[in-house]
């Protein structure tokens, strides 16, 4: 017999298929590279490769710095970090997705999404897609670590600001 979940649909991605057409800035092409590639050297902070540009290397390191000063969200450049970490979530959540950083200590789950470009006037209101981006991820997560606590954050590489998410704004994103 054909198991059930065979003839379903496969999962969103965490957080999609909410969006309007409107979450989605449309930026410069130049801008969008670059933020790939500050994504990628995040990846794979503190083996930064040889050919990267010295001003991305820069904008790593200050990243970096930055999320390391916080003592809630240090862990998520220190030992056992996982850099694009992959989640699903079963259920009425089910979807996948990939947390651009993610530290499990012993109080708590921590979740980062590194964003460039583009950061709104006042980083403790993100855009509404980043929001249910980011209550998705949590959401995951807390079927994985049930009963311990998840902590959220967006960095705004551009603006080298670390701004952590309020857990009844996400809930309320969640909704």
């Amino acid at each position: 017999e054909r198991p059930g979940w065979m003839d379903r649909p496969p999962p969103a991605a965490l957080g999609e298929g909410r969006r309007s057409a409107r979450a989605r800035p449309a930026w410069a092409p130049e801008a969008e590279a670059r933020g790939r590639r500050l994504h990628r050297l995040l990846q794979v902070w503190p083996h930064l490769p040889p050919d990267a540009a010295e001003s991305e290397r820069a904008a790593v390191e200050e990243t970096v710095a930055l999320v390391r000063r916080d003592p809630v969200f240090a862990p998520i450049f220190g030992p056992g970090a996982l850099p694009e970490a992959a989640v699903a979530a079963p259920g009425a959540q089910a979807g996948y997705g990939r947390i651009d950083r993610l530290a499990v200590t012993p109080e708590a789950v921590l979740a980062v999404d590194f964003k460039s470009g583009g950061a709104p006037e006042d980083i403790a209101r993100p855009p509404r897609a980043y929001m249910r981006q980011m209550a998705a991820y949590r959401a995951a997560l807390a079927e994985i670590f049930p009963g311990k606590p998840i902590r959220c954050a967006l960095v705004w590489i551009d603006r080298g600001a670390l701004a952590p998410l309020n857990a009844e704004a996400l809930d309320r994103a969640a909704a």
